[in-house]
This record gives C-alpha cells, sequence and structure tokens, in this order.
C-alpha cells in the first residue's frame, strides 16, 4: 500500500501492460512519452534556425509568409514521461531507504525525502573507474583533433561538469578549442568551419567513434559517441570557455546541497529527454541556473536552505508558478541576487554604448547598466513565441540560456505534475505516519521525478565498469601521443 502512496505508478511493474498510455491515472492521461515529444518540437527548433539563418532575426508569421504558418508554435504543453526501464523484472530502488525490503518508520515525509536526496547523489556520483575513463576519453579526444588541427599552438580543452565536478555518467564531455590564430573576422568563421570540417572527417574515419555529425552553424560544434563506452562527447570551436565554470564554483560554495540538487535535476530532464538545446531542450548550465535562480531569488526564506528537501520542494513551486510568458529571469545582479525582468516589445540597437559613454562610470554602475542592456535586448516579446523561457546569463548578461529551450511549455507542465504529486504523496505519508509506517522494498518518493533512471543507464555504467578491465594499467595514464590517438580504447 505504501510503495503505491510515494509512488503511484509503482504497481505497474507487475504487469508490463499497465505502463501503456490509456491505462495512466487522470492526472497523467494529457502524457507523452520521453521521445514523442521531440519530433515535433525538432521541427520548430528548425524552423526557427531556418528564420534566423535567413536574416529574420525570428520565426514571425508575416502577411506575405505563408511558410512562417506552423502549428507547432502554439503547441500545448504537456506531462512528458520518463524513459521506460529495460528491464522485464524491476530490481531494487538504490536510494530508497527501504533497500529493498519493507521496513517500518516513524520518519516524517521531509526526513525520508532528504535522505533519498543524498542518497541518490552517491548513487550517480563517478566511481573511481568512471572518472579514470572519463580522464582518458578527454585525453583521446584532444589528440585527435590536435594531430589534425594546423595550428599546434591552440588550446585544447576539456571544460564544463568534467572540468565542475558536476559530470555523471551519462554526462556528455565537453571539448573546447580557442585557437588564437583565428583573429581575423572576415575569415575566421570560413576557417574555423574548415578546420572543424578536418576533425570531423577524422573522426568519421576512425573506429572509435560512432554517430558522428557536425553542426556548421551557428557555432561549429561535433558531437560524437565512443564506440566501445558509450559515453558522447561535444566539441565546440568557439575560443575560451571558463566564465560560466566560474559561476557554477561560486554558486556551489555559496549554496547548500546544490550538487546533489543539481544530480536529481539534471537526472529528471535526461530521463524525459530534455538536455539537448539542438532539439529544443536546455544545456546543463542552464539547468544548473534553472535552479540558482529558484534558491538565491529575493525573498526566499532562510529555512529553506536547511534542508535539501525544503529547497527541492522551493524549485519545483518556483517554476511551477513561473509565467513565462510575461517574464524573464535575471541572475546576473552584480550582488548575486536573481529577479525577475518584464518582457518588452522593445527592440534595442544591437550595438552596446559607445565607451566615451561609459568612461568615469563606477565598477558597480558600469555591471547594472550592461545587465540593464542585456535584459532589453534578450527580453524581447516575441509574437509567436512569447511562452520561451529568458533566463539571463550572470557570465555574460547578453546571453539568454533559454533562448532555444523550445520545449519549455513541456518542461514547465512535467516541473508542475511532478510538484503535485510530491506535495500529495507527502501529505498522504504525514497523515498515516503517527504510528510509524511500513515502506514496501522499492518505496521512494524522488523515483516518479528521476524514473528508473538506475536500470536505464545499467548496461551503459557496466559497460564503463568493464572497459577498466580490458584495459592495462599503464594505458590508463600515459598521455597519448598524437600518432597513437587512436585505437588506444
Amino acid at each position: 500500500m505504501y510503495d503505491a502512496i510515494m509512488n503511484p505508478s509503482a504497481s505497474r511493474r507487475e504487469n508490463r501492460e499497465a505502463e501503456e498510455p490509456q491505462s495512466l491515472p487522470e492526472g497523467e492521461r494529457d502524457s507523452v512519452s520521453s521521445e514523442d515529444w521531440k519530433p515535433p518540437i525538432f521541427a520548430l527548433s528548425e524552423h526557427v534556425r531556418k528564420m534566423k539563418k535567413l536574416g529574420r532575426g525570428k520565426a514571425a508569421k508575416t502577411e506575405n509568409d505563408s511558410s512562417a504558418e506552423t502549428p507547432e508554435f502554439n503547441y500545448k504543453g504537456l506531462v512528458v514521461r520518463p524513459r521506460e526501464s529495460p528491464y522485464e523484472t524491476a530490481t531494487a530502488v538504490p536510494w530508497s531507504i527501504a533497500e529493498g525490503r519493507p521496513v517500518r518508520t516513524h520518519l516524517t515525509a521531509a526526513e525520508i525525502l532528504d535522505q533519498e536526496i543524498n542518497r541518490f547523489a552517491e548513487h550517480v556520483a563517478l566511481t573511481p573507474t568512471e572518472s579514470q575513463i572519463r580522464k582518458r576519453l578527454v585525453r583521446l579526444i584532444t589528440s585527435t583533433v590536435r594531430y589534425v588541427w594546423p595550428n599546434k599552438k591552440a588550446s585544447i580543452y576539456a571544460y564544463g561538469s568534467t572540468k565542475t565536478g558536476l559530470a555523471m555518467p551519462y554526462s556528455d564531455i565537453d571539448i573546447g578549442i580557442d585557437d588564437p590564430s583565428l583573429k581575423d573576422e572576415d575569415t575566421t568563421v570560413t576557417q574555423l568551419q574548415e578546420r572543424m570540417q578536418a576533425v570531423y572527417d577524422k573522426l568519421r574515419s576512425s573506429k572509435d567513434y560512432i554517430c558522428v555529425v557536425y553542426r556548421p552553424e551557428p557555432v561549429p560544434i561535433i558531437t560524437v559517441q565512443h564506440r566501445v563506452t558509450g559515453i558522447d562527447l561535444q566539441i565546440i570551436g568557439s575560443g575560451k570557455q571558463g566564465s560560466q565554470e566560474h559561476i557554477v564554483g561560486k554558486y556551489l560554495d555559496a549554496i547548500s546541497n546544490m550538487r546533489a540538487l543539481y544530480a536529481v535535476f539534471r537526472t529528471m530532464f535526461g530521463m524525459r529527454g530534455f538536455v539537448d538545446p539542438y532539439i529544443g531542450g536546455i544545456s546543463a548550465y542552464g539547468t544548473f541556473m534553472m535552479l540558482a535562480a529558484a534558491l538565491n531569488r529575493r525573498g526566499v526564506p532562510p529555512e529553506v536552505h536547511h534542508s535539501p528537501s525544503s529547497q527541492l520542494l522551493c524549485i519545483l513551486d518556483f517554476w511551477s508558478n513561473f509565467n513565462s510568458n510575461v517574464s524573464g529571469i535575471s541572475i546576473a545582479d552584480p550582488k548575486g541576487n536573481c529577479y525577475y525582468f518584464k518582457k518588452s516589445h522593445f527592440q534595442p540597437p544591437l550595438s552596446p554604448s559607445p565607451r566615451s559613454q561609459q568612461t568615469g562610470l563606477k565598477p558597480g554602475v558600469l555591471v547594472r547598466k550592461r545587465v540593464l542592456a542585456g535584459q532589453l535586448r534578450i527580453g524581447r516579446y516575441r509574437e509567436n513565441q512569447p511562452y520561451l523561457l529568458c533566463l539571463q546569463d550572470k557570465a555574460n548578461p547578453n546571453n539568454d540560456l533559454g533562448s532555444s529551450c523550445n520545449a519549455i511549455k513541456h518542461i514547465l507542465e512535467t516541473i508542475k505534475h511532478e510538484h503535485r504529486n510530491l506535495k500529495s504523496a507527502m501529505e498522504r505519508h504525514d497523515a498515516l505516519a503517527e504510528d510509524g509506517q511500513v515502506l514496501s522494498g522499492d518505496a521512494s518518493f524522488l523515483l516518479p521525478l528521476v524514473g528508473r533512471c538506475h536500470e536505464v543507464f545499467a548496461e551503459q555504467r557496466e559497460r564503463i565498469a568493464s572497459q577498466a578491465d580490458q584495459l592495462p594499467s599503464r594505458t590508463m595514464q600515459k598521455e597519448p601521443n598524437d600518432q597513437d590517438a587512436e585505437g588506444l580504447m
């Protein structure tokens, strides 16, 4: 009984047919699988990119343009279900305090959720073997890129979650290329695309990689998967990265439990396919900043930060009630606070104010002016997509972290649904827990959010673990030369 209270869909595992949409509870009828939402949103994302490439700057409908009449603009936000487990028989939930066997507890729902969040973060943390394999892949891919890159002084480096320590077993590896020889604006784009094309050709001809894709615009990006481990990598040729990593580090130090909370939300989004901005999802950094915006905004009571469960509920509540049609969110305040700003119909000039108008200003005043100017640029109201998330980047006030998040209606609807169900489950538990409550072995408040990710990603984690046994220990530590970049794994 208690298993059904904490996880209404748990009983479906007794009968696989019960997982079909027609058997879902009433509140989940307007839902879609983690794959079925992607085609229409990807088509919308492609349409928007096409319009921007044509110099329109927006995919807006005009009287003489019938091509802009795409029904996907006004799509209905649906609850997206997590990926289904590949297992026919369910396995124990690793982060459940029941640990696979019925137990009686007098703990409150919040106390149980606190433990689950921390246990979940431990479960998805990289093992020493997984960390070593990922370091090895960084050396392998950087050597392959350097082998074909003409400027040997170019900096080729890992960034993102690999550097911040937020990487999970199913996180991709981000590789950046900073080539100081590409300074001439008239030739930089062409040269960079040609050099990235050479990297793409090299990876395509390698036996070590599969699923190699090159997207030359707007920023040259290559995505690739390592054949043996199944780990995804992304190579981006947009110069030096690092300012965002600094911001992430500051929030990790300032806000308690941020690592564990990020693990929950990144998995929640990943299990639903929300993690690819090219399709219409949101980046890992954007996800992190969504948490920072909710927890670091003005007016958050100090007691919220006393426990991870209260922080989780605070984040879910914030995004459940956020109206993306009207407001944007800034996390670029000099004092570190996050706050709303209204979207505007005003289109500001693209060029910044001359430096002559900025001389003599105090640093704090200058930062605020740049933040406000950035809000005018990124906070423009879009007629066909008023719902787009507008999230001002603290690392760059002119960068909108939600500009390509065309699936935001699905994301917010899913958050609202999971928030409502979690609160109900916790209330039911506390109403029955006075005399002690028996937890079934699979009971978990967190399970509906993150899904059966321990089963979905089990095969990949096993592949990575077995790879360490196949490799000699010396090759795990040896820095490969350009000539032996291939065939090491």
